[in-house]
């Protein structure tokens, strides 16, 4: 905590003063500070790489518009028409029909290509904007690669690089063609609408639906009505009928709004200037003027016309029935010739298209009045047609047959080129060009899948033969090579005949099954069958596929037969191989089932012997189940209790025989090499007891008991004080049956037991050891316990006493101060009171408590303010304190209390001098872990005030008063660092740790 200077009462025992800042915790600072700024460098510079990958996306999806051509290229100071690419992109080719390699490799290229008047009109001055740094755009004609002509609208940006004194140029183009061309419609279009509107010599107006005002009239219409053209815009329709009309306008006009027809035409009288009658027929259409609905009327003055109507309408009538059925035909005519799938065409002798349909202008792209272009034909085509027009002129009908490239593909057709007769001489001609290509792909593909087929057909091993379903018979259609050699016929011999007269009747039977089942059911088969083939058996596996002809119906069997000898030997091969694998894993199970079942007893065994650590129920356990679960006669674990003796320590047999527990062998019964052998850990298989070369002395006694057959396995233990293992016994079984062979899975099984034996007899005499220690420690502890309590009992005694000592001190003092009258003289025994009664109350909380070594600082702090409040009796001033219930020694105890004593009561004096201060003072303790710190269990005590402040002089490592003299020493008795906030108030924090 950074430390500041601020303004303390002026009284000479004031005893704050601010602690030097120390070194490391300003090295510390400025380590966090530097901290702090790289972490917003990290995030700022993480920010910036996100907004440069972001920025580096939307270059690249930029870059990549295939609609738009971007070029880089440096423009030079000293010359400015010699430029150097540095970039195209890939939509150039899209614009110009140029490959941005082809643009990078030729510098001309783009120049080359554009047209002469822009070059000098639009592009050229263009550098001089461009070696001045200023943005524009410029629209210029280019060339296209394939001959056509396209507008370009172009963005040019230029940025001066010092480094190589030049321009670095950026230029976007874009294809606006079909803009200019829409531009150019439109302005025709408008030019057409001047023309046909204003100079139009028939009347014509334009007026608004729902007001019927005029909106505009043509010259003519302001000469017919005597008007002139300013006069007609202020009037409206209604103006121009005669008085005392009937409302025919009005219901005409109310019909037109409810239900709009896209064109009106009708005969009405109109009213000119000068009041005379016109008898006029108005066409009248829907559209739409400046967003609003409105209509356009044409108006013809038919007053002459009336007179001469009743003359013509006859004539008129006639010759309206020829034009309709003139126009019917030719309705007929056209859309027969426009919508087939053919080439129509005729053009004059001139070579003027006049009939074109519409799959021909699709091809040549060129509508009827156009000659072909001949820049756009190859010169070998063009001439070609110049000879074919020449013949049929001459009179000759052509027909060829002629390729053509179309969308870069060859394609092939039939033409056929007529001439056309008008009095006796040919006027022109009409052609038919017919697609072939699509028809002699598909003979082609024909034929080649017909060779495909007879190859596979011919070379494949599998037998095929093609079965003719017709008229309720099966005749067979064809052999391959393969089937001829199957079925020892031959094809050309047996093509066409019924299979009835191919095959005999026993033959002929199960094949009409196969093959009417197949033909009823519709669904191909799979088979196997067999036959015998010079002396061999021979087995195929047969496919039987029908063919369904348009109506559902099969009218043709193919069947293919693979030779699956191979197949079938190796099966009988694998079946006798699997089943003599079937035998060993039977083998093989049954050896694990009954490892598995040793194993099981293993483990039933091994834990009814680990259920107890008394030695006698784990040998009478073991003896038992040993017995149970080999079967035998007698199992038994004989002790070599010394070199000289054997006994029988556990013994247990069936029902009726003699039991030899406890009973005892001398050593020398056995021969030497017997024990030398067990002491090394091997386990023995015994036959036939009269054959045992090392028990011969013991014959007698085995005979005695029954004994035909044993099996003996060493009990081995571990040497607690050298780790060797010793020989402590043997686990033996015995069996009076003669034919019974011990197997060596048993005696492994027996070896395991005496093994597990040997570790709980080991368990055993440690839990007895274990047991005996255990109760010498007991009686220790209990005689710990006793003496413990008496010393607490001491303890809790000494500290009532000095808290009883400490209190008739306390007394004493007290009893002094009040013959003291002088307030000087008076306060160094009330404060050396508080002192006392501070290290008093310490003993009295440890005398209350449970732990003697230790006292709760919380319960500790909370006591001590209680009687510094009620001591300074300054209820105006607050005092709260925060402190975690943490455990602590009497020594830090007692040096926070008069810490705390000391720092509390100085502020209750001088912190707050006047009523205002006094109202709003506040005075806090807090006691917790500090958070900054490294180390463990490192806490802070901080006591603070928000009154005026220390004051300057105040010299706290060298204090003048008695009060900062004993906050000092518990410091340093503490092992404390401290440092002193004068920002608001006092504030001293102490950090020290808690051992």
């Amino acid at each position: 905590m950074n430390s500041s200077a601020s303004t303390h009462l002026d009284q000479p025992d004031s005893p704050y003063r601010e602690r030097p800042q120390d070194p490391m915790v300003r090295l510390q600072a400025q380590v966090e500070a530097l901290q702090r700024q790289v972490a917003i460098g990290e995030r700022s510079l993480a920010q910036e790489q996100k907004l440069r990958q972001q920025a580096e996306a939307n270059l690249s999806n930029f870059l990549g518009q295939p609609n738009l051509s971007i070029v880089s290229f440096r423009l030079f100071e000293h010359d400015p028409h010699t430029y150097d690419y540095d970039y195209c992109s890939a939509g150039c080719h899209a614009v110009f029909g140029y490959t941005a390699a082809e643009f990078m490799a030729d510098r001309t290229l783009w120049r080359s290509r554009i047209h002469p008047d822009d070059w000098h009109t639009i592009v050229a001055p263009s550098w001089h904007q461009l070696l001045q740094g200023v943005p524009h755009q410029r629209e210029y004609r280019f060339r296209h690669r394939d001959g056509s002509q396209r507008w370009v609208l172009a963005d040019l940006t230029s940025q001066w690089n010092a480094a190589e004194r030049c321009w670095v140029v950026t230029v976007i183009d874009r294809d606006v063609s079909d803009r200019k061309q829409g531009l150019d419609i439109l302005a025709a279009s408008e030019s057409q609408y001047r023309l046909l509107f204003e100079a139009n010599p028939n009347p014509m107006w334009i007026f608004d639906l729902e007001t019927l005002s005029f909106l505009a009239v043509n010259q003519a219409a302001a000469n017919l009505y005597g008007y002139t053209q300013a006069e007609l815009l202020q009037m409206t329709l209604s103006d121009m009928r005669p008085v005392n009309r009937d409302n025919t306008l009005a219901q005409s006009l109310d019909a037109i709004r409810q239900n709009p027809d896209p064109q009106y035409c009708g005969e009405w009288v109109h009213q000119h200037k000068d009041g005379s009658l016109i008898q006029v027929s108005v066409s009248s259409n829907s559209i739409v003027w400046a967003g609003k609905p409105a209509r356009f009327t044409l108006i013809n003055d038919v007053t002459a016309q009336k007179q001469s109507e009743a003359r013509q309408q006859f004539a008129e009538a006639q010759r309206s029935a020829a034009e309709r059925a003139l126009s019917k035909r030719e309705a007929q005519l056209h859309a027969l010739i426009e919508y087939l799938p053919l080439e129509i065409w005729a053009k004059d002798r001139n070579g003027i298209s006049i009939i074109q349909n519409q799959a021909d202008r699709e091809h040549w792209g060129r509508n009827v009045g156009a000659p072909h272009d001949k820049s756009q034909l190859p010169s070998d085509l063009w001439d070609a047609w110049k000879a074919q027009d020449a013949q049929v002129l001459a009179g000759e009908v052509v027909r060829l047959e002629e390729s053509r490239l179309i969308h870069g593909e060859w394609r092939t057709f039939n033409k056929i080129i007529a001439p056309i007769w008008v009095d006796g001489a040919v006027d022109g001609m009409v052609g038919v060009n017919i697609d072939m290509t699509d028809y002699k792909r598909a003979k082609a593909a024909l034929e080649e899948s017909e060779t495909f087929l007879r190859s596979i057909f011919e070379g494949s091993q599998a037998a095929i033969s093609v079965i003719d379903v017709r008229d309720n018979m099966l005749c067979l259609a064809g052999l391959n090579p393969a089937q001829e050699e199957r079925l020892g016929l031959i094809d050309a011999s047996v093509r066409g005949k019924p299979l009835s007269a191919i095959f005999p009747p026993t033959t002929i039977y199960p094949l009409y099954q196969r093959y009417w089942g197949c033909v009823m059911e519709r669904v191909g088969r799979i088979y196997e069958t067999h036959q015998q083939r010079n002396g061999e058996s021979c087995w195929w596996l047969t496919t039987l596929t029908p063919l369904l002809n348009s109506d559902g119906q099969v009218y043709r069997l193919i069947e293919s037969s693979l030779d699956i000898t191979p197949r079938k030997l190796a099966e009988d091969q694998l079946r006798q191989l699997n089943q003599r694998l079937e035998e060993r894993v039977q083998q093989r199970t049954a050896a694990l089932q009954q490892q598995a079942q040793r194993e099981k007893l293993l483990r039933a065994i091994v834990q009814r012997i680990r259920q107890s650590l008394n030695l006698d129920d784990v040998l009478a356990t073991a003896v038992t189940e040993v017995r149970q679960s080999l079967g035998t006669d007698r199992a038994a674990v004989l002790h070599w209790r010394d070199p000289d003796t054997w006994v029988t320590v556990k013994d247990s047999v069936m029902e009726g025989a003699t039991s030899i527990e406890q009973a005892s062998f001398p050593n020398n019964l056995l021969a030497q090499s017997a024990t030398d052998v067990l002491q090394q850990g091997e386990a023995r298989i015994v036959q036939d007891v009269a054959q045992d070369p090392w028990g011969t002395g013991l014959l007698s006694f085995m005979q005695s008991i029954g004994v035909v057959s044993k099996m003996v396995a060493p009990i081995l233990c571990r040497d607690n004080h050298d780790g060797n293992q010793e020989l402590w016994g043997v686990l033996v079984v015995h069996s009076s049956q003669a034919g019974r062979r011990w197997q060596a899975a048993e005696l492994e099984v027996l070896k395991q037991i005496a093994n597990q034996l040997a570790i709980a007899i080991q368990q055993a005499s440690l839990y007895h050891q274990l047991q005996a220690e255990l109760g010498e420690r007991r009686r220790a502890e209990s005689q710990l316990r006793s003496s413990l309590q008496e010393k607490e009992v001491l303890l809790q005694e000494v500290h009532h006493r000095v808290k009883n000592n400490l209190q008739m001190i306390s007394s004493l003092l007290s009893l002094q101060s009040r013959t003291i009258a002088d307030p000087q003289i008076l306060e160094p025994f009330v404060e050396g009171q508080r002192r006392i009664q501070t290290m008093a109350l310490i003993h009295q909380k440890l005398y209350h408590s449970g732990n003697l070594a230790e006292i709760n600082m919380a319960h500790y702090v909370q006591s001590l303010i209680a009687d510094l409040f009620s001591a300074c009796r300054s209820g105006e001033v607050a005092l709260c304190a925060e402190v975690v219930p943490v455990p602590v020694s009497l020594d830090v105890a007692i040096a926070c209390g008069l810490i705390i004593n000391e720092l509390v009561s100085n502020a209750f004096k001088y912190a707050f001098p006047n009523s205002r201060q006094i109202s709003n003072g506040r005075i806090s303790i807090h006691f917790a872990p500090d958070a900054t710190a490294k180390a463990p269990r490192q806490y802070t005590l901080s006591i603070a005030d928000n009154g005026i402040g220390l004051a300057e002089t105040v010299d706290f490592p060298h204090p003048t008063t008695l009060g900062l003299r004993i906050v000092y020493a518990m410091i340093q008795k503490l092992r404390a660092q401290y440092w002193v906030d004068r920002t608001e108030g006092s504030a001293f924090h102490i950090s020290f740790t808690l051992d």
